[in-house]
Formats: C-alpha cells, sequence, structure tokens
C-alpha cells in the first residue's frame, strides 16, 4: 500500500511538471508572437528608408517594405490587416499588408504630419499642415472632409483618438500645446500650455491618463487626460519621440535619438518610468513604433520567480 501511494506522488508530481512546462512553452510562444514595427529613414533623399518588424521577445527583426524615401508616422489596422504611413518626401499616405505585400497609395501631395485610425467607423485622421487644419476621409482616401476646429494654428504634430468620448487629442510642437476637440472639432480647449518640445502623444484611456515625449529636454511626461498633475517619468534621455504604449505588459516604448553620437535606440520602461532599458540599438534613425500586442502574454523573469501578466488571447 505504501508503495501504491508512493507510486501515485510521483505520477502527480510528473503529471505537474509536465503541465507546467506545457504552460511556459504556450506563454513563451504567444508572447513571441507579439510583433513590433517601426520605421527608418537614414536617408530622406535615397530610397532607404524601411519598415522593420520584430517579436517582442527581441527575436526575428525583419524588414518588411524596403525602397521608401521618408517614411515616419506609422499605423496599424489589425481589423482589416493593414498598415498605413506618411512617407514625409513624397507627401504620400500609403498602405501594405501587415506582411508588407500589396503597397498602394492612399493620398499623394500632402504635407501630413500625424496619422489615427478609427477602424470601427472606417476612418482614417491626419493633420494637414499646409491648410493648419486635421482631415479625415475613408480608408481608401475617399471622401475628404475637414475636421472645424477652432483654432488660428494647427500642425497636429501627433493625433490620438478617444472614440468612446467621442474626443480627439493632438500635441503641436510650435504652439507648444496638448489640446482636445470633440470628433467634429467643437468644445476646442487647452489640456496643457507651454509644454517646450512636446513631439509624440500616447494615450491611456483605461486610467485616465496622457503621456507625452519631449525632445528638447530629454524626458518623457505623463499627466491625467484633463491636463492635471503633470509629472516627469523619464529623464535623461536625447532626443526621445514616437512614443506607444502595451497595455498588457504595461510598458511604455519609445525611440531616442542621440545626434551627437549618431546612435538611434528603441527603449522600453513600466508605465511609471522604472525599469529604463534598451531593447533594440544600432538602427538607421527610426521614428515610428506601433505594437501588435492585444491578446498576448508578456512574461518578465525576475531572479526570485517568474510573473506572468495575463492578457485575453485569441488567434491573430
Amino acid at each position: 500500500m505504501k508503495n501504491l501511494q508512493t507510486l501515485q506522488k510521483r505520477f502527480i508530481l510528473i503529471l505537474v511538471l509536465v503541465l507546467l512546462t506545457s504552460v511556459v512553452q504556450y506563454i513563451n510562444y504567444a508572447q513571441a508572437r507579439g510583433k513590433m514595427f517601426w520605421t527608418e529613414s537614414s536617408n530622406w533623399l535615397a530610397k532607404e528608408g524601411k519598415i522593420k518588424r520584430a517579436n517582442l521577445n527581441g527575436t526575428a527583426v525583419e524588414d518588411i517594405v524596403t525602397g521608401l524615401y521618408g517614411p515616419v508616422e506609422l499605423e496599424l489596422d489589425l481589423h482589416n490587416n493593414k498598415m498605413y504611413w506618411i512617407d514625409r518626401t513624397t507627401k504620400k499616405i500609403q498602405r501594405a499588408d501587415l506582411d508588407g505585400s500589396n503597397i498602394e497609395d492612399i493620398l499623394i501631395g500632402k504635407r501630413i504630419s500625424s496619422l489615427a485610425i478609427d477602424v470601427k467607423s472606417e476612418k482614417l485622421y491626419w493633420g494637414n499642415e499646409v491648410l493648419e487644419v486635421i482631415q479625415r476621409a475613408k480608408l481608401d482616401g475617399s471622401n475628404i472632409e475637414n475636421i472645424d476646429i477652432n483654432k488660428i494654428w494647427i500642425t497636429a504634430a501627433n493625433i490620438e483618438l478617444d472614440l468612446d468620448s467621442g474626443k480627439i487629442y493632438w500635441a503641436d510642437y510650435w504652439e507648444n500645446v496638448i489640446a482636445r476637440a470633440n470628433l467634429d472639432g467643437t468644445e476646442t480647449e487647452n489640456l496643457v500650455t507651454n509644454v517646450d518640445g512636446v513631439n509624440d502623444l500616447a494615450l491611456d484611456l483605461s486610467n485616465r491618463k496622457m503621456y507625452w515625449t519631449d525632445v528638447i529636454h530629454g524626458k518623457i511626461h505623463r499627466a491625467n487626460l484633463n491636463g492635471l498633475q503633470i509629472e516627469d517619468i523619464v529623464t535623461g534621455l536625447r532626443k526621445p519621440f514616437g512614443i506607444t504604449l502595451d497595455f498588457n505588459s504595461h510598458k511604455i516604448f519609445w525611440v531616442d535619438w542621440d545626434w551627437e553620437t549618431d546612435s538611434y535606440k528603441i527603449q522600453r520602461a513600466d508605465l511609471d518610468g522604472s525599469n529604463v532599458r534598451d531593447l533594440y540599438t544600432g538602427l538607421n534613425r527610426p521614428s515610428e513604433i506601433v505594437l501588435e500586442t492585444d491578446g498576448f502574454y508578456d512574461v518578465n523573469p525576475d531572479a526570485n520567480k517568474l510573473t506572468t501578466t495575463w492578457a485575453r488571447v485569441k488567434s491573430k
């Protein structure tokens, strides 16, 4: 009887180990499926611009679009398996499949400063620096309309959407403000003023926070969505921009340029600015980061334990 109990305990232990191994392998597999996309424009006068992607665990870096001039802004439409970008040199909005195939021009001859996508309404938003307005159109570029925002000057350095609240946010580098309005342009309000160096903006709608990069002072700031309680969360950077958030792993990602040493990298930190680390170095002037992370795990190894942040897992 004692030998039988011992065999049963050993069997249960082996079964538990097998299950744990399977879970860890699946988590690592799911984590590897999360993707980061970014643009690189090493020479805007030559066709050396690229769109690249890699796994979030740092593996499988690949070029998915090459032969571009000056790709800068980048947005993903995961519902339709598309990515959109601005080519600053050719003054175009272009799109392709997420694997880089089927490239097509959406808008041509526009001086465009930012992109945002409303997938549900199938709308594309951008800032027109010539007309000094924010515009929108269907995802194929048709039916362009101006959003009549009550501002004399608007460059819309970065556009973000809060669709649940019916709001559009933007950062204006030249006016040094972060502002918002209704999606139809009414009820414009300046949220943060006198913000020298504001360049890129990201919204955390769940926690009612906004994050932005400061290219003059080398910082990342955070505030409430109403512009109150401003705080510095990352300091000591060179020229940070291209900020994006990963809510599954509670991380911030951004690009940092050091023109003095001609070095460019992508960095990451926790949402409170702690645990800053380099993800990718030696890049060719990256400017924008977007993540394909919805539904994936993020595994963070620790010296004493393995902690796992769970997210909704769904088939991509």
